[in-house]
């Protein structure tokens, strides 16, 4: 569905998006979805339901940068706050969704809840951890070895007693 809406997009610059999210506090209360044969009031993330009642909403919708567009992307319900973690999990399916489709999510907003500050400080450390280890230089310590290798086994002359002289970084400059 998001790969044919991002499809239809004219603006290319309209594909770089904001994620928005934001918890809302909801009264008890029960409704009978005809269409879906559900009944909604209960803990629901989409992916797996509870038999608690959900008295809190988290709504996430996406913010067109160049054009000021929102449009939702989806919703979960839950019994009191939304925990770091499934919030983080929700965060991560939710860019994933959005990359895959073919928008550029280049910003995520948020109140300074602590749920929310957890699960993005979870998120940084993370994926700061992984980029660390993907993102070693390879060369960096492979042209260093290589250099003093050359250096260390280039003759330059014969010394006065019959041994090698070894090329220093003096001699390349």
């Amino acid at each position: 569905m998001w790969k044919k809406v991002a499809s239809e997009i004219d603006n290319p610059q309209d594909l770089y998006i904001t994620v928005i999210w934001d918890e809302i506090s909801l009264k008890y209360g029960f409704t009978y979805c005809s269409s879906s044969d559900k009944m909604i009031g209960f803990e629901d993330w989409g992916c797996k339901r509870k038999r608690k009642f959900a008295d809190h909403v988290i709504v996430f919708y996406i913010r067109l940068l160049a054009s000021g567009n929102q449009m939702p992307i989806g919703c979960g319900f839950c019994n009191g706050t939304t925990n770091a973690v499934q919030l983080k999990w929700c965060i991560q399916n939710w860019i994933y969704l959005l990359n895959t489709a073919g928008f550029k999510p280049v910003v995520t907003i948020c109140d300074q809840d602590g749920t929310n500050m957890s699960a993005i400080n979870t998120l940084i450390t993370e994926n700061n951890t992984r980029r660390s280890k993907k993102h070693q230089n390879p060369w960096k310590n492979v042209g260093a070895s290589t250099v003093s290798r050359m250096l260390s086994t280039q003759v330059v002359g014969e010394g006065a007693e019959g041994e090698r002289d070894k090329a220093s970084a003096d001699n390349i400059r």
